[in-house]
């Protein structure tokens, strides 16, 4: 209950029914500038170490320069 997923629209899925209550379903869609895939998930997985280093106290300056290589990667490989 009160969850949202999200996933690539080519992939195969189904829900399982409701036995109580109601389900209240949103569709949308979201499209990125990042054309392959595998693009998307080296800036995601950057994103996620960026994250935790943070957590952990990185230093700041370290972040600003794995923040500016994202942003480089993301510049390189934007689709127009």
């Amino acid at each position: 209950m009160g969850d949202a997923l999200i996933y690539p629209s080519d992939t195969v899925h189904r829900v399982e029914a409701v036995t109580g209550g109601e389900r209240l379903v949103a569709i949308t869609w979201v499209q990125s500038l990042l054309r392959d895939s595998a693009d998307r998930a080296l800036l995601a997985e950057l994103a996620a170490i960026e994250s935790s280093l943070r957590v952990a106290g990185a230093p700041e300056g370290e972040l600003l320069r794995l923040s500016a290589i994202q942003g480089q990667l993301l510049r390189r490989w934007v689709s127009v």
